[in-house]
């Protein structure tokens, strides 16, 4: 039996603290079994997004980030921060726990099978891409695409 899936069309290209509530707030839904395995696809423009662990005053130069009018926001999932402009694509996909593409809790095997489509897609355009462990893409050993995750509500 083909299983329902949900697309997320809701982007605030111009509001990165907006864009972040939705990406916690997703998988928190499907966690508790209030919506179905969802994906979504948005953009912020200039801004950073730091991981939960991160410090704000150890990672970026605050003072710059104000003069520049870049935002700086912080996600729910671990990692380095990074830099997000407009020209940035961004994809989150969200499963309820358990689900048979991921079955067992390893993080490092969600990174390697979420990240396939992109690899996939980027092969279909005639570029060289490749999944690095843990969570990268490259393409001719460059890093082109990273992850982040999260095994928490159920999700």
């Amino acid at each position: 039996m083909p299983e329902t899936w949900r697309l997320v069309d809701v982007e605030f290209r111009d509001d990165p603290f907006m864009n972040l509530a939705i990406e916690e707030a997703i998988p928190r839904t499907v966690g508790f079994g209030k919506v179905p395995n969802t994906v979504r696809f948005w953009h912020n423009s200039n801004t950073i997004v730091l991981g939960c662990f991160q410090s704000a005053n150890l990672e970026v130069n605050l003072e710059a980030c104000k003069e520049l009018g870049t935002d700086v926001v912080r996600r729910f999932t671990g990692g380095g921060a990074v830099y997000h402009d407009s020209g940035n694509l961004n994809y989150a996909i969200s499963l309820k726990r358990g689900h048979p593409l991921i079955p067992t809790d390893d993080l490092q095997l969600a990174f390697q099978r979420l990240s396939e489509g992109t690899v996939q897609g980027l092969r279909a355009l005639g570029v060289n891409a490749e999944f690095q462990p843990i969570n990268d893409i490259q393409v001719n050993g460059l890093k082109v695409s990273g992850a982040a995750g999260s095994i928490r509500w159920d999700a």
